[in-house]
């Protein structure tokens, strides 16, 4: 059974510390908000584009 580490930050158990300084260790969420990891990056979506083959969701509704 892995050995229970606190978080130093917020004393959480956390049982894979991203980040040790010394013998303190740091969760994922702490070391991101502490600056030690640099958040993912996230790739952006490809933009909308028009399909000629799709109908309009409320094309043929008029009020």
């Amino acid at each position: 059974m892995p050995q229970k580490l606190h978080c130093a930050r917020c004393g959480r158990i956390t049982l894979h510390p991203v980040v040790v300084i010394g013998a303190q260790p740091f969760g994922r969420v702490c070391a991101r908000k502490a600056g030690l990891v640099e958040p993912k990056r996230r790739g952006r979506a490809s933009e909308a584009c028009r399909d000629t083959r799709t109908l309009d969701l409320f094309g043929g509704i008029n009020a």
